[in-house]
């Protein structure tokens, strides 16, 4: 039962995780000092990064 559950969590990470638009790989969640940001899971092969929007 717990190989199901870590299954599905995966799955829904994944589904949440958007795709490099310069390379196709998942982006991942990074903290810097200007705020939170997303960067290339291929880094350093691919550097590419967006701004998480800010709740107004």
């Amino acid at each position: 039962m717990i190989t199901s559950k870590i299954t599905i969590m995966t799955n829904l990470n994944r589904m949440a995780t958007p795709a490099c638009p310069e390379c196709g790989k998942p982006m991942r969640r990074r903290h810097s000092g200007k705020g939170d940001l997303r960067g290339c899971s291929a880094y350093p092969d691919c550097r590419d990064t967006r701004d998480i929007p800010q709740p107004a």
